[in-house]
């Protein structure tokens, strides 16, 4: 692929590739495909300074710092790191136009992200999350998905919403501040985000009003 100079998209899913090597001359690609191979590292990739879009999920690589340099695809738009051994994410990681970042099904323990203000999509769900830090406004942000994690203080899920007034589709199911109290703060979301359309994968009605929802929580304890 050395001589490929012009190659702008380029597709390896399930190969059993182990290694990233001779792309770094492929300067014009814009897609990159490498689903469901053997990949420990994402070095190699310095020449790329086109890619919008890089896709290297059901992988096995554990750190991801190198992508996190300011010259490591400056224009990226979408980044799929989603079921790999990821224990860490930079919190220094800034790209100016990334809009989608998947890290599902990886093990993280906690998440934090540097400047990325274009921000639409994030979904970092089924790792061992209990914080999440944003260094960035998320006016944009449009789905958010930290479901299957281990949040234990409702007040993380609600300094990621505090200047989301985009979103519309949330997923924080199995956590464990939601823990028997399925619906509660579904409720209390949709009257705070008007453009709210999705909850847990459930179309979200007519909100419950809050004195409502207190009563139900007094029943509880009664």
């Amino acid at each position: 692929l050395e001589n490929c100079r012009k190659l702008e998209v380029l597709k390896l899913d399930n190969k059993r590739i182990k290694a990233i090597e001779n792309l770094s001359k492929c300067t014009r690609l814009t897609h990159l495909h490498l689903y469901r191979n053997q990949i420990m590292s994402v070095k190699g990739l310095e020449g790329l300074t086109e890619l919008q879009y890089f896709d290297v999920g059901r992988n096995k690589i554990a750190n991801v710092d190198y992508l996190a340099q300011p010259h490591i695809f400056p224009l990226i738009n979408e980044l799929l790191l989603y079921y790999n051994e990821i224990t860490s994410f930079p919190a220094h990681f800034s790209k100016l136009f990334l809009k989608g970042l998947w890290l599902n099904g990886n093990k993280l323990q906690n998440f934090s992200i540097g400047w990325c203000p274009l921000l639409e999509n994030l979904v970092i769900s089924e790792n061992q999350i209990s914080s999440v830090e944003f260094s960035s406004p998320t006016q944009l942000l449009k789905t958010l998905d930290i479901s299957f994690n281990g949040v234990k203080e409702l007040d993380v899920l609600f300094r990621c919403l505090e200047k989301s007034k985009a979103l519309k589709r949330l997923k924080f199911n199995d956590n464990p501040f939601d823990k028997g109290r399925e619906g509660t703060f579904s409720n209390i979301i949709a009257r705070l985000l008007p453009s709210i359309t999705e909850i847990n994968g459930q179309e979200v009605k007519e909100a419950v009003p809050l004195r409502a929802i207190k009563e139900a929580e007094t029943s509880k304890c009664m």
